[in-house]
This record gives structure tokens, C-alpha cells and sequence, in this order.
């Protein structure tokens, strides 16, 4: 089933991300997609929620009531426009790195992955991959 992207929001939270969705498929339905995953996780698990037009109403209800019980107490981090557009294709652009993934991006690094494979694994820019392997001596410096 060949679905279009009508909408998508990237929530970088803490260690994990958040990808909000919303699809339509080949029938016209529209639907949202909630995935979560935890980049500095070793076995790379996403979680993916759906919810189908028909059932978006009662999920909001329940949304705007677990909100209004959490009450959030701080306004969310203001993330600068070019950083927000990176993220669209890279969504820990600009994270901090942790020692645990240092130690993942040494090892797929010596087993032979490249540079572009580990972009897309560690979910940040080819440039950021190419500077961290620069600062964990594994590349030469310029």
C-alpha cells in the first residue's frame, strides 16, 4: 500500500525522537503515525503507533485529557529554524553525542560501514558522522 506524506513533525526528546505523521493511502484514508525511537539503543527498535481517521477524534479526547492532567510545567525548547529544517532529514542533527554511541560508531566504523550508512544509522548528517570519527582519531585531520 503506497502511502503519501501529508504532514511530519520531529520531536527530539531527550534521547529519543519522536516522528509524528500523518499519511493518506491510495483509497484517500488518512491516518496518523506516531514512531519512537532511541538512536543510542544498540539493537536500533522503533515503536510505531497508527490511528485511522475514524478514531482520531477519541484518541485526541484522551490526548487533551492525560495533557491536562500532566500539566506540563515548562515551555518546550526553541530549536533554531536551521536546525529544525536539518532535522527533517537528519533528526539528531546537533544532539549531543554519548560515550555509547561513541563506542557503536567505532565499531560499525572498523567493521567497514561507510560514511553514508552510518548517516543514516545514527541518524545525523554525513558531516557530522565524518567530524566525530575526526575527533575520535579514526579519520585524519585536515
Amino acid at each position: 500500500m503506497e502511502r503519501k506524506e501529508l504532514f511530519k513533525e520531529i520531536i527530539s526528546a531527550g534521547r529519543r525522537i519522536y516522528v509524528i505523521d500523518i499519511k493518506e493511502t491510495k483509497s484517500g484514508s488518512k491516518y496518523l503515525s506516531i514512531t519512537e525511537f532511541d538512536p543510542t539503543n544498540k539493537e536500533d527498535q522503533t515503536r510505531k503507533v497508527m490511528i485511522f481517521d475514524d478514531h482520531l477524534g477519541d484518541f485526541q479526547k484522551g490526548l487533551e485529557k492525560a495533557f491536562k492532567f500532566l500539566k506540563p510545567t515548562k515551555e518546550p525548547t526553541k530549536i533554531p529554524p536551521h536546525v529544525q529544517k536539518l532535522r527533517e532529514n537528519h533528526p539528531r542533527a546537533y544532539e549531543k553525542w554519548s560515550s555509547d554511541e561513541d563506542e557503536r560508531l567505532k565499531l560499525k566504523f572498523s567493521e567497514g560501514i561507510s560514511i553514508k550508512e552510518l548517516s543514516a544509522l545514527f541518524h545525523r548528517h554525513e558531516g557530522s558522522i565524518r567530524s566525530r570519527l575526526k575527533k575520535l582519531n579514526l579519520l585524519p585531520k585536515e
